[in-house]
Order: C-alpha cells, then sequence, then structure tokens
C-alpha cells in the first residue's frame, strides 16, 4: 500500500494517484530505442540520406527484428501510462501493475541479445554499444531497487 507521507502533494495528480516521475518517462523511452531508432532511420531514409554511412550501421543493428522484440514490453509499458485512467480496459490495468517487470523483462532481453550476438561474433562492440550496455544493467537496479518504481507501478486508478 503507498504511504502518503513519503511523497510531496505534487507528486499526486487530481484523483490522488502517483504521477509517472520524468525518470521513468525516460527509462520507457530507451526501452524503445529500437523502435526509435527505426523510426528515426526511416525518416532519414524518406528525407534523402540514404545508405553507407556509419549511422546506418548503426541503425541496422539497433533496429533488427530480433532486437525489436527487446523494446516490445517497454512500448506496452509507454502505452499504458498514456491510457493509464480510471476507464482503463483489463489490457491496459494488466499492463501498469506489470510495468516494472516488463521494463526489467525488456533491459533483460536487450542484454541478452547483445551478449549473444557478442559471443557468436556477430557484433564487435564499441564504447556505445558498451554505455548502452552499462546504462541496461543501471536501469534494471533502479527498476529493482526504487521504491519509486514499485509505488508508481502499484498505484493504479480506481475503477469506476
Amino acid at each position: 500500500m503507498l504511504d502518503p507521507r513519503r511523497y510531496k502533494p505534487a507528486d499526486f495528480d487530481d484523483h490522488g494517484n502517483l504521477r509517472v516521475h520524468w525518470l521513468m518517462v525516460v527509462v520507457m523511452l530507451f526501452g524503445c530505442r529500437h523502435f526509435l531508432v527505426l523510426l528515426l532511420g526511416g525518416f532519414s531514409t524518406y528525407m534523402g540520406s540514404r545508405g553507407g554511412s556509419p549511422e546506418a550501421e548503426f541503425a541496422s543493428l539497433y533496429s533488427a527484428p530480433v532486437y525489436l522484440l527487446a523494446s516490445v514490453p517497454a512500448l506496452a509499458v509507454l502505452v499504458s501510462t498514456m491510457r493509464r485512467s480510471a476507464m482503463a480496459g483489463r489490457w491496459i490495468r494488466w499492463t501498469w501493475g506489470q510495468g516494472r517487470w516488463l521494463l526489467l523483462l525488456g533491459v533483460a532481453l536487450d542484454l541478452s541479445l547483445f551478449i549473444g550476438d557478442w559471443s557468436l561474433g556477430r557484433l564487435e562492440p564499441t564504447s556505445v554499444h558498451i554505455a548502452v550496455a552499462i546504462i541496461d544493467v543501471y536501469i534494471g537496479l533502479y527498476l529493482l531497487c526504487s521504491s519509486r518504481a514499485r509505488d508508481t507501478f502499484g498505484a493504479l486508478p480506481d475503477e469506476r
């Protein structure tokens, strides 16, 4: 149960629910990065930037279909964040209630795919890859240890 004394009044919305902290939004967007890279890559292709650049190689790595699977849990949580209300359906309520674990699943999938590609020789890690893996580990620890993350996903608007 959420203890309202742990948070400031500004941390709650008009219905008394704990607001989604900006850091949690950043975590969700980072988890959706494979879709975002694919979207930005498609946009840059549309604008006339075609092939051959190192950025295109980076985008192709992070938009491979198998890597997109790692972004699906974060995308589902992001959608449920935008639709979180008292009128939300069962799927949104379930996704929101399991949001912390879904985000952790996405982190675990991403790290597993990275380590798998590295160990099979399909990927020669760069400093960017290592930095992303370190950020993934940090996000995983944050989701596991943060009482704010636990309380945020534990608080659902009352059903009407």
